[in-house]
């Protein structure tokens, strides 16, 4: 897709564009293991940025640890958020989360799983964005100083 051939900067973005455009999703976080602060985080975005940014960490943090997709939304809520685990050669890495449309997230899983697999198989892992980080103030959260 074209968030493969996406320079690292913008690779979250058009990520995130292919996954509106293919399943209809309204949003999307990549989120990276942290170990220096013992969580997950999000790439591209600062968290203080993110809708229900709490709830949101603490599904991805239960995706992450049981490797297995979790799904967050209430009952009769439209657009519900899909956490799927990001995996290299048998290690975790991070999660995807996608919102889409409640009946997306149980026809769609598959793809979605898919699209993550892909993410971390096309090379898109932690280690790169540490790279990015030292290039940019995209993917580590603070603002460049003026």
């Amino acid at each position: 897709g074209q968030w493969e051939r996406a320079p690292l900067v913008g690779v979250v973005e058009a990520l995130d564009g292919h996954l509106s455009e293919v399943y209809g999703a309204k949003s999307s976080v990549v989120w990276l293991a942290d170990y220096r602060a013992a969580g997950l985080a999000p790439v591209g975005v600062a968290f203080r940025d993110l809708p229900d940014g709490d709830a949101q960490q603490a599904a991805a943090a239960r995706t992450f640890a049981s490797q297995a997709p979790v799904t967050e939304g209430a009952d009769g809520d439209l657009h519900v958020r899909v956490h799927l685990p990001l995996t290299a050669w048998g290690e975790r890495v991070g999660v995807l989360t996608v919102s889409v449309e409640r009946g997306r997230a149980v026809t769609d899983r598959s793809g979605l799983q898919e699209m993550a697999d892909a993410f971390v198989k096309a090379g898109l892992l932690p280690e790169k964005f540490d790279v990015a980080k030292s290039f940019t103030h995209k993917y580590n959260g603070s603002v460049p100083a003026a």
